[in-house]
């Protein structure tokens, strides 16, 4: 055989095991994403790698590919559609969703363009495999992807690779031993070829063999000895007596939403702790008939369709009045005060209402108001039910609610306290690993020091049981979080399914009503708070020029990207997923960098004989500091600091005030 034939024949099997492990890839990715058309993927994988082992140039493949790219994302979402619908459906996607990518408002794209950019995700991939195999002569870096992929999923993740494992370890096999082969054909072989061959081999099959053999995340014994797991699955339920274990996702649609803004939907509260779960007290209810808003000009107005039959109706936080628009005009809503659950009745008889409208009124809760809030302030309120607990509770459940909220002396705090308490100390958000506490078992006990595993319910229940603790009156609340926000027929719309089934907490504030808390990992709390401070114009000019771009109307984006010539969208794409790129990179670099100079800060401080507190909050330690030394700038830095901690993320104009807060601050403690 010629080094022509070995270094055409080692190519083609180095690529045909590259489709064959990408193909792989696809499975776990589909599966987790609930994403289809498999086919699709890969008939776009095969041919972009058959250009590339064609040599293909690159102003014939890059075409050729695009072409392919844009024709399966319209065959996918629409299969009947001919060729000369493939430039509307461009145009219509390009119109709305560049400008969002832009931005940044990424919840904002459709489908159609999320799948355009996997389409192009896995473009560069094949880019990559060619690029190593044809210029770099190496695949080792694509192989220790590959396996980093499949472990980290094997061992951490949910979806079951036990059959997969042995098929890509194969591929990687046979792409070195092909590679080796190729380099042969070039004589491109090092000197110590023989060496680094067999010690990529034996790499692989170490690294494969270890990581079959290891427990997943499913075999671990954190669940073996924690009562029955009675698999459920995700979504609203009425009966709440026994919390806790695995819960499976269901995609099913629940409600479909039009309104400006992402809404928790609540359906209802409970008051009754059973050390197992949740009840209610009373089963005879108060109603009252909502107020009718006669001008709903100054209110968020938002119609809901309910696709899932629910026993009440979900509805938004600060809603001022519900419209039922179907049922003939006669049904009225009437709110259950005690559980604040909402139905219909047409003449004393209890209807079903599928489409509605609500009013809302939008305000924040006022921080510095609920920092005046001591507990003595709610010795004449009727708070007791929301201070139940049972007998059975563990000492220590108290011990730690009294312990977290100690540095603090005012209820708005305390609450904080406990809410970040679980985000500050390693626990861990997960639906499938989650335990059922056995007889004589209290679930709070069993999640905040066995477990420390769990899910919105976990969280929630913790947060109520330990605020009740500490004499602070809260409740569980339940329905929907956010749902998926995105475009239909010029309007915003949030799709709701049971897998946004959640529950949070309510604490009661004196003058401000039940306020909601979120402590579970990875949510965000819907409600708005304010703190009044003296803001220069200039600041609060950027923040309505920051609100507006936010949520941009359909209008006024059709007419001003309408203008642009079609021709650059291509052009538009490859900009806007550099501008992604840089600033991910630059977010991430922002990211790494900023704990390390706060702490600069901190140890700056240290020396000047001002120590923070394990159980002390950044905030409330800024505060006692800027007290004494006059630091102004280093309570607003803190506050920005804190929302990077917990949030993980921050607006551009946050990431650039805080730098300048850290540099300003650094200067203020060096005077």
């Amino acid at each position: 055989m010629t080094r022509t034939q070995i270094s055409i024949l080692s190519r083609l099997v180095i690529y045909v095991s590259s489709f064959f492990i990408l193909s792989e890839w696809l499975t776990p990715i589909l599966a987790v994403t609930h994403s289809g058309s498999r086919f699709h993927f890969l008939l776009f994988i095969s041919f972009s790698l058959t250009l590339y082992f064609l040599r293909a140039r690159w102003f014939i493949s890059f075409p050729l590919k695009l072409f392919l790219l844009i024709a399966l994302t319209t065959k996918i979402f629409n299969e009947h559609a001919t060729w000369r619908e493939i430039w509307p459906f461009l145009k219509e996607q390009y119109e709305w969703n560049v400008p969002f990518l832009f931005m940044w408002d990424i919840e904002w794209l459709t489908n159609e363009f999320r799948t355009l950019l996997f389409f192009v995700l896995l473009w560069m991939f094949t880019y990559f495999i060619h690029y190593w195999t044809d210029y770099m002569k190496r695949l080792f870096l694509f192989v220790i992807v590959t396996w980093t992929f499949f472990i980290v999923l094997h061992i951490f993740g949910t979806y079951d690779s036990t059959l997969i494992i042995p098929k890509v370890m194969a591929y990687c096999l046979i792409i070195l031993v092909a590679m080796y082969w190729y380099r042969v054909s070039e004589r491109k072989l090092p000197h110590n070829w023989k060496t680094a061959l067999i010690s990529q081999i034996v790499a692989v099959v170490v690294v494969w063999g270890v990581a079959f053999f290891l427990p997943t995340t499913g075999d671990q014994m954190l669940l073996s000895d924690r009562g029955s797991q009675q698999d459920k699955a995700t979504g609203y339920s009425e009966d709440d007596e026994q919390l806790g274990g695995t819960i499976q996702d269901n995609d099913a649609v629940v409600m479909k939403v039009k309104g400006p803004a992402k809404q928790y939907w609540k359906i209802e509260t409970k008051d009754t702790y059973t050390s197992k779960g949740w009840a209610n007290t009373e089963e005879e209810h108060r109603k009252a008939t909502l107020p009718f808003v006669d001008s709903m000009s100054s209110y968020e107005k938002y119609t809901i369709q309910l696709l899932h039959p629910l026993p009440y109706a979900p509805y938004p936080y600060q809603m001022e009045e519900a419209t039922p628009l179907d049922g003939g005009g006669a049904a009225v809503f009437t709110l259950e005060e005690e559980y604040d659950r909402l139905r219909a009745y047409a003449s004393y008889d209890e209807v079903d209402v599928t489409t509605y409208q609500v009013a809302v009124r939008k305000e924040a809760y006022s921080v510095d108001y609920m920092r005046t809030l001591q507990l003595e302030d709610y010795a004449s309120e009727p708070i007791g039910r929301y201070l139940q607990l049972p007998d059975s509770l563990p000492h220590r459940v108290r011990e730690l609610a009294a312990s977290i909220v100690e540095p603090y002396d005012n209820v708005y705090d305390q609450v904080k306290a406990v809410e970040h308490y679980f985000a500050e100390n390693g626990y861990v958000y997960d639906k499938t690993n989650v335990p059922i506490p056995q007889d004589g078992e209290d679930y709070v006990d069993q999640f905040l020091f066995e477990s420390q595993v769990g899910y919105c319910d976990n969280y929630s229940t913790s947060m109520v049981v330990m605020l009740r603790s500490l004499g602070i009156p809260a409740r569980w609340a339940k329905g929907y979080a956010f749902g998926e926000q995105h475009y239909e027929e010029g309007e915003i719309v949030h799709t709701i399914t049971q897998n946004d089934a959640h529950s949070w907490v309510e604490v009661y504030m004196k003058e401000e009503g039940w306020v909601p808390f979120e402590p579970t990992l990875t949510f965000t709390n819907p409600a708005d708070f304010y703190e009044e401070r003296e803001t220069t114009p200039e600041v609060e000019r950027e923040r309505e020029e920051i609100e507006e771009e936010k949520e941009p109307s359909p209008e006024v984006v059709s007419s001003t990207w309408s203008k642009w010539p079609f021709f650059i969208v291509i052009g538009a794409l490859v900009i806007g997923m550099y501008f992604v790129i840089k600033r991910q990179r630059r977010e991430r670099t922002l990211a790494e960098t900023m704990p390390t100079e706060y702490e600069k800060i901190l140890k700056k401080l240290r020396k000047k004989g001002f120590e923070r507190h394990e159980a002390e909050t950044y905030l409330t330690f800024a505060t006692k500091v800027s007290d004494e030394l006059n630091l102004e700038d280093f309570i607003e830095c803190t506050k920005i600091y804190e929302k990077l901690l917990y949030n993980g993320m921050l607006e551009k104009s946050e990431w650039l005030r805080l730098q300048q807060l850290i540099d300003r601050v650094f200067e203020q403690v060096d005077g």
